[in-house]
C-alpha cells in the first residue's frame, strides 16, 4: 500500500513540476524550452534512477519521471515549430534527442 501513495504522490508531483516549468519558462520566447527542460531534467534523472532496486526506481522513474517527461506534447511542438520552417523543427528534434541521451549516460554514470 505504501508504494502504491508514493507512486500516487510521485506522479502528482512530476506532473505538477512540468505544468509550474512550462508555465513559467514559456514567458521566454517562442521556442518551447519548458518542455525542452523537463525532458533533459527527467532523461538525467532516469539516467540516475536507473540502478535503483524496485519499488524505488518504479515510483520515481515510472511515476514521477513519466509524469515529468512529456512525449506527446515534445512531438506536438515539433509539429508546430514546422511552420516556423523546417530547420525549426529538425533543430528541437535534433537538441532534445542528443541532449536527453547525453544527459541519461550522464545519469547513469553519476548514479
Amino acid at each position: 500500500m505504501i508504494t502504491v501513495a508514493g507512486f500516487v504522490l510521485a506522479a502528482a508531483a512530476g506532473a505538477t513540476l512540468r505544468h509550474l516549468t512550462r508555465v513559467v519558462v514559456a514567458r521566454y520566447g517562442t521556442v518551447p524550452v519548458g518542455t525542452l527542460a523537463v525532458n533533459l531534467l527527467g532523461s538525467f534523472l532516469l539516467g540516475l534512477v536507473v540502478g535503483w532496486d524496485p519499488p524505488g526506481a518504479t515510483v520515481i522513474g515510472t511515476a514521477g519521471l513519466g509524469a515529468l517527461t512529456t512525449f506527446s506534447t515534445f512531438s506536438e511542438e515539433v509539429v508546430e515549430l514546422r511552420a516556423r520552417g523546417w530547420h525549426w523543427s529538425v533543430g528541437y528534434l535534433v537538441v532534445t534527442l542528443a541532449g536527453g541521451v547525453s544527459l541519461a549516460w550522464t545519469g547513469i554514470r553519476l548514479g
